[in-house]
C-alpha cells in the first residue's frame, strides 16, 4: 500500500488518495475507527474515478464489500485487489447465501486483481468470474543491498505460527544440528513468538536460532543482507513479499509449493518442498549448507528473476495499465 501511495510510476499519471478502513488496537478501537471511516466515506461529497479496493479475507471481505457498493454509488469503478493468503480456506467455509453475496460483488467490479496464477484460476473456477486478472506483488529494487550473505545463515521472516511453518523449520533445524551442519538461523516477526521459541530450547537450539520479534522494513532489509537462505515452509500464501525481498536482498530460497510461491519464485533460485513435509525441508536446507557455490549460482539467479520481472517500476506501471483500461470501459 505504501508503495503504491509513493509510486512515481502511479504518480505521474494519477492523483491517489488513501482511506484506510481500519487499524491495529483492541476489537473496540478497531470497530470503532472501522465504523466512522465508512460513514466518513459515506458522507464525503469527493469521489474518483475509480476506487482501488485493497482486500483480504473473512471480515476484511464484508467490511470492503460495503465500500464497493457505496463506491458505485457515487459513481465509481471499482476495482478489487485480493491479498487474502486464505481466501480460498474463507470462501469454503461461508454459507450459500454468503458465497452468493461474494459473487455478485466481485462480479460487478470492473476488475478483480490477484497476486498469481493459481489465485486466478481459484477465482474464475470457483466463483465463477470472468474480470480477474493477475498482477504480482513487487519491491523496490534499488532499496535492497544485493549481497551473498554469511554462509550458513538463515532466515525467517513472517508471522511466527502454524501457517508460516516455524514450527516445522524448528523441527527441520534440529535434524540438521543431529547431522552435524553449522547455522544460524534468525527468526523476525511476531506472531506465536514464546511457543516457537520453547520449542527451540526443547529441541536444543538456543545457541543456533534468534528471535527479533516485529520489525520495520529497514531492519528486514539489513537482516536479509546478512542471511544467505530465506526459508519460509508456508501452508497458505499469495505471494508473500518476503520471499520478493529476500531474493532482491541476495538469498537463496527454501519454501513450498502453496498458493502463488512457484510464481513468485525462480526456478533456478529455489528449492520448493510440500508444506508440512519436515524431512523435506531439512533435506533441502542441508543440501544447501553443504554447497557454498549452489547457493550463490542461485542469490544471483533471483537477483535476475526480481529486477526483471518484480521491480516495483515494471508492476506499478501494469497496474497503471489496468487503470486506464478501466477508465476507458463502461462496468
Amino acid at each position: 500500500m505504501r508503495s503504491l501511495r509513493k509510486s512515481e510510476i502511479l504518480l505521474e499519471e494519477w492523483d491517489i488518495a488513501e482511506h484506510p478502513s481500519c487499524k491495529d488496537g483492541s476489537l473496540q478501537k478497531r470497530l470503532c475507527y472501522s465504523f466512522a471511516q465508512y460513514i466518513r466515506f459515506t458522507i464525503c461529497n469527493e469521489r474518483a474515478d475509480i476506487c482501488h479496493i485493497h482486500i483480504s479475507s473473512y471480515s476484511s471481505t464484508w467490511r470492503k464489500i460495503m465500500y464497493a457498493k457505496t463506491a458505485k454509488k457515487k459513481g465509481m469503478r471499482v476495482v478489487f485487489h485480493v491479498h487474502g493468503a486464505e481466501f480460498d480456506l474463507f470462501y469454503s467455509k461461508c454459507t450459500r447465501r454468503q458465497k452468493r453475496a461474494i459473487m455478485t460483488s466481485f462480479a460487478a467490479a470492473c476488475r478483480v486483481i490477484v497476486l498469481s496464477e493459481s489465485w486466478k484460476s481459484f477465482f474464475c473456477n470457483e466463483l465463477g468470474l470472468s474480470n480477474v486478472v493477475v498482477l504480482n506483488n513487487s519491491v523496490d529494487c534499488s532499496l535492497y543491498e544485493f549481497s551473498h550473505g554469511t554462509p550458513g545463515s538463515l532466515s525467517f521472516v513472517g508471522q511466527l505460527g502454524k501457517r508460516k511453518g516455524a514450527y516445522d523449520l524448528i523441527n527441520a533445524l534440529s535434524q540438521i544440528k543431529l547431522r552435524g551442519f553449522s547455522f544460524t538461523c534468525v527468526f523476525a516477526g511476531d506472531g506465536e513468538t514464546k511457543q516457537v521459541r520453547e520449542l527451540a530450547e526443547d529441541c536444543g537450539l538456543s545457541d543456533m536460532v534468534s528471535f527479533t520479534g516485529w520489525v520495520d522494513s529497514g531492519r528486514v532489509r539489513c537482516l536479509l543482507r546478512d542471511s544467505s537462505i530465506m526459508v519460509l515452509p508456508s501452508y497458505h500464501e499469495g505471494f508473500p513479499m518476503s520471499i520478493i525481498e529476500a531474493m532482491a536482498a541476495g538469498n537463496a530460497v527454501v519454501s513450498t509449493w502453496r498458493g502463488g510461491i512457484p510464481e513468485a519464485t525462480c526456478e533456478d533460485g529455489r528449492i520448493l518442498i510440500d508444506a508440512g513435509d519436515v524431512d523435506g525441508l531439512a533435506d533441502a536446507l542441508c543440501l544447501l549448507l553443504g554447497n557454498k557455490q549452489l547457493v550463490s549460482d542461485m542469490t544471483e539467479a533471483n537477483r535476475t528473476f526480481v529486477k526483471t520481472r518484480l521491480d516495483n517500476r515494471i508492476v506499478h506501471q501494469a497496474l497503471s495499465d489496468i487503470y486506464s483500461e478501466v477508465l476507458h470501459e463502461n462496468c
